[in-house]
């Protein structure tokens, strides 16, 4: 299990991934891990809830989008989960797709990524933790991270469903140690 927001989250992240705090400033609200070897990253955030919103899951989901300026983007299904924390009270999953072009390079180049987003709800403290997990699609031979991605051989499909059902367990294994975090 990773510390997460100085230990107040536990949650088992895969060892593949490096706290990115270590090299570069992270917002308080944001706990981001990436991959050394390619593309992926996971971003946790604390978060007020979404208010007025039919499906605030496809709303994080449509905020990402438009701040990564993706020119395609379709949601592929979203569904209920199943967390054993006892403070969340309501927690689902998004599967979804971007192109998404990286370090401002023209939209021609950008790379096809799938976003797993799962959102729980922490009503009694009224605010939300969002888990996202960015994977690479399909690099584009014009994108800055074509060339890494061959020689880590990262250009390999990924398994959706595999990855979908290692994202649900890593979010289920979500432990709130205190929760003064929220409040």
């Amino acid at each position: 299990m990773v510390e997460l927001f100085g230990g107040a989250i536990l949650m088992d992240i895969p060892a593949t991934l490096t706290d990115v705090s270590q090299f570069r400033e992270v917002p308080d609200h944001q706990e981001v891990y990436a991959s050394t070897t390619s593309d992926q990253n996971l971003i946790v955030e604390i978060l007020e809830p979404v208010v007025n919103e039919h499906d605030a899951l496809t709303y994080h989901f449509d905020q990402v989008a438009e701040i990564n300026d993706s020119s395609d983007t379709k949601v592929v299904s979203t569904e209920p989960i199943r967390v054993q924390e006892p403070l969340v009270t309501g927690s689902s999953v998004l599967v979804g797709c971007q192109r998404v072009a990286k370090f401002n390079e023209q939209k021609v180049a950008g790379n096809s990524v799938w976003v797993l987003m799962a959102l729980l709800n922490i009503t009694r403290f009224d605010a939300d933790i969002l888990v996202t997990m960015n994977l690479p699609a399909e690099i584009n031979p014009l994108s800055s991270s074509f060339a890494t991605a061959e020689d880590s051989g990262a250009t390999e499909e990924v398994d959706l469903a595999k990855a979908k059902a290692e994202f649900v367990t890593m979010v289920g294994s979500l432990v709130i140690k205190n929760a003064g975090l929220f409040g």
